[in-house]
C-alpha cells in the first residue's frame, strides 16, 4: 500500500471516530440513563400491582365495602334486624355480664336463657361451638350452664351443659358403685339445621332447675321465623347451679365461635313451661322488647343492643375485643 493510500485511510477512520464520539455527547448520556431509569420503574410497578392484585383475590389485606378484610372474610353491611349486634371475628372477641345472683338459677323455679345468634360458617366435624358460658370449673369438673351446637357426622345438635357440682358431705354412691359427684352435665338435644349468615332464636329453660328444655326459631326464606322444640331431658333431681363466675357471650379464650350476637337474657320466675310458646312467640315478634308474658320482676337480664341491660337492676354489660367495633358505630351515628 501506498503512504498517501496509507494515511487517506488513517484520516478517515480518525474523522468517523471523532464522529461517533459527537454522537455521544453528555446531553446523550443523560437521556440514555433517563431511559434505563424509566424501564426499571415501569418494571417494579407492573410487579407491585400483580402482587397487589393476587393477595386482594386470596382475601389478604384490603378492607373496604364489597371486598376482603384482614382475616379474609368478607365485610358485611349493618344488619337489618339487629344493627348493632357485638361482631366475634376472633377468639377473644366476647361480651361479659358481672356476676350477680340473677344470672343463677334458684330453687323451686324456672330458669329461662335466651340469645340471637348469626354463624358466619357451620361447625366443623366433632367441633363443640360453645357461645355462652357462666361455669366455675374445678379440676375435671364445672359446675354452672353453658349454651353452643356440637356437630356428629352431618347433623348439628343444641347443647345445654347444666350441672349442680355436690359438696363432699351431699355426695353419695350410685346404684353402680361409683360416687356421684354432680347432677347434671352435658345435654344434646335434636338435629338443627343451620344456614350461615341467618338470624336463629334459640331458648332453653331449666323447669324447675329438673327438667331442661331448648328451642329454637329459625329465618325462613320469606324473612319469618318457625318455632321448632327440639327436646326436653328430664334430671334425675333438682339441680341449681350456683357460679362465682362472670357470664361470658362470644368467643372467650381459645372458642370457636365466629358470627354475631343480638338479643339476649334471663328470665327467672313460676310456670314458664306454659308460657312457653307465647314466649317465643313474643321473643320474634318484637326481639328488641321485653316480652308481654314475662312480669317485669320476672327479668333478671334483657340486652337488646350489646350494651344496656333493660332489667331492673340494670347490670353492667363490657366489651372485649369489639369494643372498636362499637366505637365506630357510635362515631357514624353521630
Amino acid at each position: 500500500m501506498l503512504y498517501g493510500e496509507w494515511y487517506e485511510r488513517d484520516v478517515a477512520e480518525s474523522a468517523q471516530q471523532q464522529k461517533s464520539l459527537r454522537r455521544w455527547s453528555p446531553q446523550s448520556a443523560v437521556r440514555a440513563v433517563s431511559l434505563v431509569a424509566l424501564f426499571l420503574i415501569v418494571f417494579c410497578v407492573s410487579i407491585l400491582l400483580v402482587f397487589k392484585a393476587s393477595n386482594l383475590f386470596e382475601g389478604r389485606g384490603v378492607q373496604g365495602e364489597g371486598l376482603f378484610s384482614s382475616s379474609g372474610e368478607e365485610v358485611e353491611g349493618e344488619d337489618s334486624l339487629f344493627p348493632t349486634a357485638a361482631n366475634i371475628r376472633t377468639a377473644g372477641d366476647f361480651l361479659l355480664v358481672p356476676n350477680a345472683p340473677e344470672l343463677d338459677p334458684v330453687a323451686d323455679t324456672d330458669f329461662v336463657f335466651f340469645s340471637w345468634v348469626k354463624f358466619r360458617r357451620l361447625p366443623k366435624e366433632g367441633e363443640e361451638v360453645t357461645f355462652i358460658s357462666k361455669l366455675d370449673i374445678d379440676g375435671h369438673h364445672a359446675e354452672g350452664y353453658s349454651l353452643g351446637f356440637e356437630k356428629k357426622g352431618d347433623i348439628v345438635h343444641p347443647k345445654v351443659y347444666w350441672r349442680h357440682q355436690l359438696k363432699e358431705h351431699e355426695r353419695v354412691v350410685g346404684e353402680d358403685g361409683s360416687v356421684v359427684e354432680g347432677i347434671g352435665g352435658s345435654l344434646l338435644f335434636a338435629e338443627i339445621s343451620i344456614v350461615p349468615k341467618k338470624w336463629i332464636l334459640i331458648a332453653f329453660a331449666a323447669f324447675n332447675n329438673k327438667v331442661i328444655s331448648l328451642s329454637t326459631a329459625t329465618e325462613a326464606l320469606d324473612g319469618s321465623f318457625k318455632q321448632q322444640f327440639h327436646g326436653s331431658h328430664e334430671l334425675a333431681e333438682q339441680s341449681v347451679p350456683h357460679t362465682e363466675s362472670d357470664l361470658y357471650l362470644g368467643s372467650k379464650k381459645t372458642g370457636s365461635f365466629r358470627g354475631f350476637l343480638g338479643p339476649f337474657g334471663v328470665f327467672r320466675g313460676k310456670e314458664f313451661q306454659e308460657r312457653w310458646k307465647s314466649l317465643l312467640q313474643d321473643l320474634t315478634s318484637s326481639p328488641h322488647s321485653v316480652p308481654e308474658v314475662v312480669d317485669a320482676d320476672e327479668v333478671m337480664l334483657f340486652v337488646a343492643d350489646s350494651q344496656n341491660d333493660l332489667s331492673q337492676s340494670q347490670k353492667e354489660v363490657r366489651a372485649r375485643g369489639i369494643g372498636e367495633l362499637t366505637k365506630k358505630k357510635k362515631g357514624k351515628s353521630s
